[in-house]
């Protein structure tokens, strides 16, 4: 009971400070940000050159990169989207998609690589080149998400920040997959899955900072 009357307050209190914008003034600021973060990203893969196909056949690009993409985009959407109740998604929905989109995307990658002999180790291709394209493709994006969703929150900001992270990391994933032919599992994980994982980390530290509505005055 106190919890809940401590969030009636900070919610009526984020009212009463700050006058509420009209719905279309909120998606075209919205749109806006998330424009910004895409094209940060966009920018990010076309420096370093784009879809590289290498020694891969191009049905191997096509798979991985569907799956990959299927994956950040669901992700994007519940990481995202507020769903059916205006308190936003559910715990339990938040937590599996922190857990399961990088399980998912790392088997997907490696199980495709290993069935057409790509996932041998590249002793010159260690990881560290993806691991950094891949942070600076998430970053825009991942600033984007959190200033769009800021001062909204009002239930478990950090676990959300964290699913954004995530979902920004898996989009990030997506287009590094597109540049780089490397399917070895240490690579794999050096490369592609720590800056997913520092994206989400860095999007729940933000987030428990940036994402809650603001805690009423004391009287």
């Amino acid at each position: 009971m106190a919890m809940d009357d401590d969030l009636k307050s900070r919610v009526l209190q984020a009212a009463r400070d700050a006058p509420a914008p009209t719905r279309r003034e909120v998606r075209r600021r919205t749109w806006l940000v998330l424009a910004f973060g895409v094209a940060s990203m966009l920018t990010v893969f076309l420096a370093i050159g784009g879809v590289r196909l290498t020694e891969r056949p191009l049905w191997v690009v096509l798979l991985t990169s569907i799956g990959a993409t299927a994956l950040a985009f669901t992700a994007l959407v519940l990481a995202f989207g507020r769903g059916a109740s205006m308190l936003g998604r559910r715990t339990a929905t938040l937590i599996w998609l922190v857990i399961a989109v990088p399980l998912l995307l790392f088997g997907w990658k490696l199980g495709i690589s290993a069935g057409c002999e790509l996932a041998q180790w590249w002793p010159e291709r260690p990881g560290l080149r993806c691991l950094m394209w891949t942070l600076l493709m998430g970053a825009g994006l991942l600033a984007s998400l959190l200033f769009a969703r800021r001062r909204t929150v009002t239930r478990h900001a950090a676990l959300l920040g964290g699913a954004l992270g995530v979902a920004v990391g898996a989009a990030s994933w997506a287009l590094t997959d597109l540049w780089c032919p490397v399917g070895h599992a240490a690579h794999l994980a050096i490369g592609h899955l720590a800056p997913l994982i520092a994206l989400g980390v860095l999007g729940a530290v933000a987030g428990h900072f940036v994402l809650p509505i603001a805690r009423s005055a004391p009287p």
